[in-house]
């Protein structure tokens, strides 16, 4: 035995690996199939090793560092994976299928475009694919940093191969007819080195050809290109253990549900910042997509939404504190990016900017003031419009509400008149402004959630009381938030507008309104976040892990399908790139027995009707058309799979583009006898003034949906008012449509 394993230490650098898995399984559980699959495996790697010393191996001959994990990772790998199979509502059995199923995703997280690896390289690599379940129990590392430093090689491979070919002429060559596939990640993996040139070829191309279209020479392209390259190589050497650790437990935990995530010291330092909205930054959540750094969301209120310049969906690509001097980001880890862009505040900080409504990745650079998130900034506002239909008049209030705050630090420290969503909406409706309205309309767009006793104090604004939502832990333990407080401020009609963007407290708020049939939710589909986090404190680092489910009222769950409206309108959002459903490994939606709550009304009953009125309307609406159509045309150009390199092809796509959406816009003002647009420059000052004329009023012209949600709302006011009158009902109340409905019921 004693030579034989001398053989093994002279011919395998994993010796050590499958040392610790014998190990661990003799003394730690004595698990006799798991010691002779490790047995064998320690045979298999002897041969496995000497192949990769001749061939994935011998290829790299890089200059950096081969990184190796510390021994705290192997502390925290045992720490994470005994919480995860304890305390995730997810259970997953830790064996040999779900080894392969981290192996893979392991090599789609460090190379989600296939652009470093090779075919040969990942049937070589296949050979480790059930290792990882033994390894995890070990508190191992060897073999995923051992992929890791290949993928690193790789990189560097691709930089430098990259700079090499900045000398030639051949990537200026716009003529030919080359495509590059941009969603690479149904395409087989490059054949060889030879297949991984051609496509490192094509992106040194496209990135020559996105610069020559913002009319830089060929000495500024070959620059600018340099510059990028040798900063992706510096960012490189500066790699270590600790990225790598985070990098690879990620790709466990975002196999348990998108929003599990371990967090480094660093990453931890960040997150609690955020989360004390302390964060002197631009006020955006970020989150990475293949290579790129992707807007998820605006912060309400936050220095980004306020500059109306970006917005998600949007890449960012480079940044810096001068215009001139950007360093690229393409490729660099989530939490590099947000400490570049972090700052103090006053400070500029400028982002080159891929907009999500180009046809072309051409960037602009866009400028923005650092500033802290206040509450200030989030909290609800409101305004009254008025209606006049055909001599019938209406006074409907809007209240918009940002986020769901409250100012967590006030109230630890025992002040009892800390700021919060429930009291100011409470006053709001309370005012003399509000008193006399007919109907509300609750603007929740982009409101991303926060508090959840906020929500729960917010739906007890508009019920007298009852259960307002469920939650279900890991031990399928069900518990029930209510309103306990019989106070009722608003009694009127209620309208909640939602759009993609509305998460989490959001769903429950609107999930609520909707099973009580208290108020109708139209708008778009909402994110579909039904999960509940908690944050674990790790000797190293911290675990953000979901532990409990939200459930409405009625049982459904929000999770992943979200809150469907009563009545639909177009989005600008896309379901299959924006919200939980477009998030790899996100919990199912489910149903759990209903809590006991009696509906207020029978609005179903009249939802059809509303409907109706709704779809003849827009039919003549031409700025709802407008949206529709120009909704669509960006949507399509968001779900093509490939870039042309011609230079001319390009440039006719860009002015197709460009050419349709100034065209709709003119038909648009044509029909509304405004005055036409001379060209596409018009079309985008024009935007601009609508983002300015947004941020400082909460009801402007272009918002059509907000407009058509008010018309909603009046339909909505006429049902009841028609119902009443034909039933002879005594309408001596005036508005208040609870008592008369809640008469009805009894």
């Amino acid at each position: 035995m004693y030579y034989l394993l001398l053989l093994f230490r002279v011919y395998s650098e994993d010796f050590k690996v499958h040392m610790n898995l014998l190990t661990y399984t003799m003394f730690s559980e004595l698990n006799l199939s798991v010691l002779a699959r490790s047995i064998i495996r320690l045979g298999q790697t002897v041969t496995y090793s000497a192949v990769l010393s001749v061939g994935v191996w011998s290829q790299c001959q890089a200059s950096l560092e081969v990184i190796a994990p510390e021994a705290v990772h192997s502390r925290v790998l045992k720490s994470i994976t005994q919480s995860l199979n304890f305390d995730h509502f997810k259970q997953i059995e830790l064996n040999d299928s779900f080894s392969k199923i981290i192996f893979t995703h392991y090599l789609e997280t460090l190379d989600p475009l296939k652009l470093h690896f090779s075919k040969i390289d990942i049937d070589e690599l296949q050979k480790y694919e059930l290792y990882f379940d033994d390894l995890i129990r070990a508190g191992n590392l060897d073999i995923p940093f051992k992929i890791f430093n290949l993928y690193h090689n790789r990189s560097e491979q691709r930089y430098t191969y990259m700079l090499s070919r900045l000398n030639d002429n051949e990537f200026l060559d716009f003529t030919t007819q080359e495509t590059l596939i941009i969603d690479r990640e149904s395409n087989p993996w490059p054949k060889d080195m030879k297949a991984l040139h051609i496509l490192w070829n094509k992106q040194l191309k496209e990135a020559a050809l996105r610069l020559e279209l913002t009319d830089k020479d060929e000495k500024e392209i070959r620059t600018l290109l340099k510059s990028r390259f040798e900063a992706k190589l510096n960012y490189l050497s500066q790699t270590n253990s600790e990225d790598v650790f985070q990098g690879f437990m990620n790709a466990v935990t975002e196999l348990y549900d998108p929003h599990t995530q371990y967090l480094s010291p660093r990453a931890s330092d960040n997150f609690n910042i955020n989360m004390s909205l302390s964060l002197e930054g631009i006020g955006a959540v970020l989150q990475t997509e293949d290579e790129y750094t992707k807007v998820v969301r605006l912060v309400a209120g936050g220095p980004a939404d306020q500059n109306g310049s970006i917005k998600p969906l949007d890449k960012i690509v480079a940044v810096g504190a001068k215009e001139d001097d950007l360093t690229n980001i393409i490729g660099w880890r989530i939490d590099e990016v947000v400490a570049l862009i972090r700052g103090p505040k006053g400070t500029p900080v400028f982002l080159e900017v891929q907009s999500a409504q180009g046809k072309s990745p051409i960037s602009k650079v866009i400028k923005i003031t650092r500033n802290t998130v206040k509450l200030e900034d989030q909290a609800a506002r409101s305004d009254i419009l008025k209606l006049d239909r055909n001599g019938t008049k209406y006074k409907l209030g809007i209240l918009e509400i940002p986020a769901f705050y409250a100012d967590f630090s006030g109230r630890s420290k025992g002040n009892t008149n800390y700021r919060r969503v429930s009291d100011d909406v409470e006053k709001i409706l309370k005012s003399t402004q509000m008193n006399d309205v007919d109907g509300l309309v609750i603007d929740l767009r982009s409101n991303g959630g926060g508090s959840l006793q906020e929500a729960n104090r917010l739906i007890g604004l508009f019920l007298k009381t009852g259960p307002t939502v469920q939650i279900k832990n890991t031990r399928e333990q069900i518990s029930l938030n209510r309103d306990s407080d019989s106070k009722l401020v608003f009694d009127k009609p209620l309208v909640v507008l939602i759009d993609r963007l509305s998460a989490s407290a959001s769903e429950i708020f609107a999930g609520a309104i909707q099973d009580y049939q208290r108020g109708i939710v139209v708008g778009s589909r909402s994110f579909g976040k039904g999960t509940v986090q908690v944050l674990r404190t790790l000797d190293h680092g911290q675990l953000k892990m979901t532990h409990a489910k939200f459930y409405r009222i009625s049982g459904a769950s929000n999770q992943h399908q979200g809150i469907v409206p009563d009545i639909e309108m177009v989005s600008a959002y896309d379901p299959a790139q924006v919200g939980e459903s477009a998030l790899d490994n996100a919990l199912p939606w489910d149903t759990i027995p209903p809590a006991q709550f009696k509906p207020y009304y029978q609005l179903k009953t009249i939802i059809p009707e509303l409907y109706r009125l709704h779809q003849q309307r827009i039919k003549t609406n031409f700025d709802y058309t407008y949206l529709t159509k120009e909704t669509k045309i960006l949507q399509d150009m968001q779900n093509e799979k490939a870039l042309i390199l011609n230079k001319k092809q390009r440039q006719l796509e860009i002015a197709e583009l460009e050419g349709k959406r100034l065209g709709l816009e003119n038909e648009r003002r044509q029909q509304k006898k405004l005055p036409l647009l001379k060209n596409y420059s018009d079309l985008e000052s024009q935007e601009s003034a609508s983002k300015e004329n947004a941020a400082k009023s909460i009801i402007t012209p272009d918002d059509v949906i907000l407009l058509e949600s008010s018309e909603v709302l009046a339909d909505m006011i006429d049902s009841y008012h028609n119902k009443m009158l034909s039933e002879n009902k005594n309408t001596e109340t005036g508005n208040n449509l609870f008592d008369f409905f809640e008469e009805i019921l009894n």
